[in-house]
């Protein structure tokens, strides 16, 4: 008991394996994130940054090792659970008593890609990689630790790695460019146009027209490269967050709905089959963005198309206050011109 009362924790630096126990532990390198995830096929995004830590694990027992991933444990502890607190300094005790956590981030929703999300056995020598969550630190350069459990390594103690940490820009999703052909599953995305314009309509009641002002229209292609049928469902009036948006600025502008005896001429209704090699061109209307907005952010939700996560397209834009079409114009202003 008193060799066991004065053992202490191997400690190491990142880039480099610290063995405890039957485990090497190394930390491959880190990276701020903004999450955005698949969730029984719909996309879940989180507004906050992540501090996202790669480790690499490897068995260096002769023992066959079981690990066990820990992603699912909201109830965090140095013996069983990662922990990512601040460096006391070098001449500290370590582990210290009292540390300065950083929280851990419990996903309730979706997986991330490179987290180990099953019990895995390695055999001696064999490793894998996994993938850690901690709140963003509120420094911008910082030492810290991250501490690696007992559990996981068969020892008795933690073992600790230094994480020179530096805050750099989150990586966000990637965003592609308006006329860029784009997969999204089996089918492909096009965004041709964003203008502003009066949309032609018909009623089922008043008969045809034009809207009483004008609405921005962003027009795209949705294409079937492949050998079979595709069905496309783009549901333009479905509430939340499984229809189309647009953003300008850090502004979100509201979808344009129209009565449920109004649709727009041109635009798809309900659900129609594209052939291989066929395509369909359609759109999506908006209010209109700001005048300083030269650009905007249309999004798209691939499970329309039978895929699966978001796609986003920057998309040039230009204000502009369209012309009256002729139906809409009075006599004088028609004798003006």
């Amino acid at each position: 008991m008193a060799g066991a009362a004065c053992e202490k924790p191997a400690v190491g630096q990142m880039g480099e394996p610290v063995v405890s126990g039957d485990v090497a532990f190394s930390v491959t390198g880190y990276d701020l994130l903004y999450l955005e995830l698949d969730s029984a096929g719909k996309t879940v995004s989180y507004s906050e940054p992540v501090l996202s830590l790669k480790v690499k694990i490897t068995n260096k027992g002769e023992a066959a090792l079981t690990y066990s991933p820990t992603h699912q444990t909201q109830a965090m502890s140095e013996a069983t659970t990662p922990l990512l607190y601040a460096d006391p300094g070098a001449e500290a005790t370590l582990p210290p008593a009292t540390k300065e956590t950083i929280g851990g981030v419990y996903l309730e929703k979706g997986r991330l890609p490179g987290q180990v999300s099953q019990t895995k056995v390695l055999q001696n020598g064999e490793s894998l990689e996994d993938v850690f969550l901690f709140k963003v630190p509120h420094e911008k350069s910082a030492a810290l630790i991250l501490s690696m459990p007992p559990s996981m390594s068969h020892g008795n103690l933690p073992a600790l790695i230094r994480v020179p940490y530096q805050y750099k820009e989150p990586k966000g999703p990637l965003v592609h460019k308006a006329g860029d052909v784009i997969q999204a599953g089996p089918a492909s995305l096009k965004v041709d146009s964003a203008e502003v314009a009066y949309i032609e309509t018909t009623h089922s009641i008043e008969g045809k027209g034009y809207s009483s002002t004008p609405w921005l229209k962003v027009t795209y292609t949705v294409s079937n490269p492949g050998d079979k049928p595709i069905k496309y469902t783009p549901e333009h009036d479905v509430e939340g967050g499984e229809g189309a948006a647009v953003y300008a600025g850090n502004v979100t502008k509201k979808r344009v709905k129209l009565s449920a005896n109004a649709s727009a001429v041109g635009r798809t209704t309900g659900s129609v089959t594209i052939e291989p090699g066929k395509s369909v061109t359609d759109f999506e209307l908006f209010e209109i963005p700001d005048k300083e907005n030269d650009s905007i952010i249309f999004e798209y939700p691939a499970a329309r198309m039978g895929g699966s996560g978001l796609v986003r397209v920057s998309v040039p834009y230009t204000h502009s206050e369209p012309q009256l079409p002729k139906e809409m114009q009075k006599p004088d202003d028609k004798k003006e011109k």
